[in-house]
């Protein structure tokens, strides 16, 4: 009982990773796509 117990706590862990992964990687992308605006503005005013 134990042994299953502890097998669904470390499913239970990467699937909480997994989920911080990806809203790590959305956050930086959108941090990229406001990076590519900004330097457009900026080409465009130059």
């Amino acid at each position: 009982m134990k042994f299953i117990m502890f097998i669904s706590h470390e499913k239970g862990k990467e699937s909480k990773k997994r989920c911080a992964r990806a809203r790590s990687s959305r956050r930086e992308r959108r941090a990229r796509e406001r990076e590519k605006l900004e330097g457009l503005r900026n080409h465009r005013k130059l």
